[in-house]
């Protein structure tokens, strides 16, 4: 649906003209199949989403459809024009939402057997801490180094720091990783 509003009803690009598509989700995916098989962050997807047969269906079936998380396309282009492609072996690391490494070997994406390599975001590094991760686990690496968290610490700060420059102006509500890294560019 979402690929049919854009495309027709927004008139971007005619389907006719569409060579191909490479599409960058999050979760575990299973690139050889189309599948996002769990997407932590998307809940509402479900398991086992054919996202790849959703897109030809909305476009084409004959359109090619290439689908993998979105960290694995970001290690493919740092390795094609990144540096020049002076590397045949990088590591792209990512925290947002969530945390995920792109691992490139030898010019090949690494996906490894289960399809988990570079899922690094439930790594324990913190077994004391005392919140729990959404995965359900405690000292998450995800967890520890999230948007998320940096934002809900600086709001715990505002009492002690009120004149902050995090702050003025700013609804405690409305506080953002954004604002939170432009005031530590301020100093």
């Amino acid at each position: 649906l979402c690929g049919r509003i854009f495309f027709e009803k927004l008139g971007f690009v005619k389907k006719s003209k569409i060579l191909g598509i490479a599409i960058g989700t999050h979760g575990v995916t299973d690139a050889s199949k189309g599948i996002v098989l769990v997407s932590p962050h998307n809940p509402i997807w479900g398991k086992n989403l054919a996202f790849a047969d959703l897109v030809k269906k909305a476009l084409s079936p004959r359109c090619p459809v290439e689908i993998d998380n979105q960290i694995r396309y970001q290690a493919m282009a740092e390795s094609l024009i990144g540096l020049e492609g002076k590397y045949r072996n990088i590591i792209v690391l990512r925290s947002g939402l969530g945390s995920i490494a792109g691992i490139i070997e030898g010019n090949t994406v690494k996906r490894g057997k289960h399809l988990l390599s570079g899922h690094i975001g439930h790594i324990t590094l913190d077994p004391n801490e005392e919140e729990t991760c959404f995965c359900g686990g405690k000292g998450c690496f995800e967890q520890l180094v999230s948007i998320t968290r940096l934002v809900k610490k600086a709001k715990s700060y505002k009492k002690r720091y009120p004149s902050s420059g995090i702050f003025s102006d700013c609804k405690i509500e409305d506080l953002s990783a954004d604002r939170i890294f432009k005031e530590a560019n301020n100093n």
